[in-house]
């Protein structure tokens, strides 16, 4: 197993050693976070100069981000007859022909809690479970709901406190909104394969280093597993579950007479809120390397 190698043309090794930003620049910045902020060129991310042949024709530099699984590729040189090379603009993106990456060697050091998805490329991926929207006619077509993404606390204006949405979280939380805009129940908007791939994959990328070039060079999306993809972020599952409870519960109500021609009465009562077996305060977990010892 290998991860990504990315080659970057005219790259000057010096400059970039010496300034994870330059990634950033490439289009690199998403992809790559958890490198950029924490960058150990040589310990956790391999910069090898490359001249001669390269995918480009140009001399620069291949980037390898170490796996945190330590899989290493076969070869950190160019080799077009083992490796497949596409320019995804900004930069040369490459997989090994015969060692594609897998989930395990994208896991990021964090992940959050998510669904199980099954995509083209035949591998489990675990999609990040963003919201539960609350089943009920006034935030159906809004999409209002519980967040499961981490929050933060801090101190309050007289002395209580306040939750607040970690920056980092904020962009997933709005585009989870137009998530459930394309699947909600009623009128949708036309659907768009390519804003689609680019939700699916920046909701995978919370939990792998992947983007969008990353996810095409797999191939991992179809038309249908993007609407499942969707699904699991507004944690569609858990939706389904408190329906189906709301349309039994409401069935029992209706067959329940206390006399001939007529209903027993109960009080009106607010929708069942969603459930999840994951909180705010524990939907990230985080990934270790292995121990040698467990290798």
């Amino acid at each position: 197993m290998a991860g990504f190698l990315y080659f970057l043309p005219d790259a000057d090794q010096e400059k970039l050693t010496g300034d994870p930003q330059i990634l950033v620049s490439c289009g690199l910045g998403d992809a790559l976070a958890e490198f950029v902020v924490d960058w150990k060129p040589a310990n956790n991310i391999l910069l090898i100069p490359l001249r001669g042949k390269t995918p480009s024709g140009q001399p620069g530099i291949l980037v390898y981000p170490i796996p945190l699984n330590d899989s290493m590729p076969r070869t950190t040189g160019y080799n077009p007859a083992e490796q497949e090379w596409m320019d995804a603009g900004g930069y040369w993106l490459g997989i090994d022909k015969q060692d594609r990456p897998t989930p395990d060697d994208l896991v990021r050091a964090v992940m959050l809690t998510g669904h199980p998805r099954t995509l083209l490329d035949r591998n489990e991926w675990s999609v990040p479970i963003v919201r539960t929207p609350i089943p009920s006619e006034e935030t159906w077509r809004t999409g209002q709901g519980r967040s499961h993404l981490p929050t933060g606390f801090r101190l309050a204006p007289g002395g209580g406190m306040a939750v607040e949405q970690l920056p980092e979280y904020r962009k997933i939380w709005e585009l989870s909104a137009r998530a459930w805009d394309l699947i909600a129940p009623g009128e949708r908007p036309p659907f768009d394969p390519q804003e689609a791939c680019q939700l699916a994959a920046t909701f995978l990328g919370v939990n792998y280093r992947i983007g969008l070039s990353e996810s095409l060079m797999l191939g991992l999306f179809t038309s249908r597993n993007l609407v499942s993809i969707l699904m699991a972020v507004c944690n569609w599952d858990t939706v389904e579950e408190v329906l189906g409870s709301q349309k039994k519960s409401d069935s029992a109500a209706e067959s329940v007479n206390t006399s001939p021609g007529e209903r027993e009465h109960s009080p009106d009562t607010d929708p069942a809120a969603p459930t999840s077996s994951s909180s705010a305060m524990d939907t990230e977990t985080p990934n270790q390397r292995p121990s040698l010892a467990s290798q």
